[in-house]
């Protein structure tokens, strides 16, 4: 129920969910209204503050305090309610309000360290763009749509030569500048339907969507240019061996598909180094490309 609830709201615009909120505060009003001032509602009128203090955002979550505070008054007033003192309805509504205000602060101060620690959790700390987990579950989505369309995909898996001696060496600052500096180059480099990864330590992923051999080779070759420029006041030389995995027809899982992009990785580092190689696993035709520098 509650998933379908969650659902329901993440897909609704702010203003819609605002709507529907102040819709059931209106009925709670009334549901109120009806039952007299003897029995209480109070409790009830959380639940829409706090769907729109989390799905909408925080000033839609206090117009619902405020608007709950006013519906809760004119309901005090229309049921009878006789008070000692005609000042003390007003002062009830601005308690109701500031309690409800401070309900609707804490759900959005619950809400935005939900956001952060959710960012926290698909990104790389370091460099800032996707880690491991979030890569390979996006991946896999796109090899299932990519598999309906008929469409290729490519896979970049990229290395830092020279990367372990440049920590040991220099320190580990100057090896996440490297690294900040690499996965800054990639972003800046794929398009909005690719990903950027961190796989780990020096080793960094691009998927390209609909993008064949010759995209392929287009695309790695202007990206090692490029990192090569942007690490190129690094303080040891250093390289990069990148292997294409080639995916005309939809691997058996991502784990796979980067595993072979890894292996033609691996075959450009044996190979010297600074290398690009290309491989479609189906067809398994490797080719060597040599670098643009």
């Amino acid at each position: 129920m509650l998933k379908a609830i969650n659902t329901f709201f993440e897909n609704k615009s702010s203003v819609y969910i605002t709507c529907i909120c102040l819709f059931v505060i209106c009925a709670l009003g009334i549901i109120d209204h009806l039952t007299g001032y003897e029995i209480s509602f109070s409790i009830f009128y959380i639940f829409p503050i706090t769907i729109g203090a989390w799905y909408a955002d925080r000033r839609s979550g206090y117009i619902l305090c405020y608007f709950s505070a006013v519906v809760w008054y004119v309901v005090d007033y229309s049921s009878g309610h006789r008070f000692s003192n005609p000042l003390i309805p007003y002062w009830n509504a601005f308690v109701r309000a500031g309690f409800f205000v401070i309900i609707s602060y804490l759900v959005s101060l619950v809400k935005y360290n939900y956001e952060i620690e959710k960012e926290l959790a698909r990104t790389d700390s370091l460099t800032g763009v996707m880690n491991l987990r979030v890569f390979s579950e996006i991946s896999e989505a796109l090899f299932e749509v990519a598999g309906r369309s008929k469409c290729s995909i490519s896979i970049c898996y990229i290395d830092v030569d020279n990367f372990k001696y440049l920590n040991d060496t220099f320190g580990h600052d100057e090896g996440d500048r490297v690294l900040i500096a690499v996965a800054t180059t990639l972003k800046l480099a794929v398009r909005k339907s690719d990903l950027v990864g961190r796989l780990g330590g020096d080793e960094f992923a691009v998927l390209l969507y609909d993008t064949d051999l010759s995209g392929a080779k287009t695309f790695t070759n202007r990206i090692l240019d490029r990192l090569h420029i942007g690490t190129s006041d690094t303080k040891s030389k250093i390289g990069f061996s990148i292997g294409v995995a080639i995916f005309s027809t939809s691997p058996s899982s991502t784990q796979e598909a980067i595993k072979f992009a890894d292996t033609l990785m691996y075959r450009a580092k044996r190979l010297g180094g600074n290398q690009i190689v290309y491989g479609d696993l189906k067809k398994s035709d490797d080719v060597q490309a040599a670098p643009t520098l």
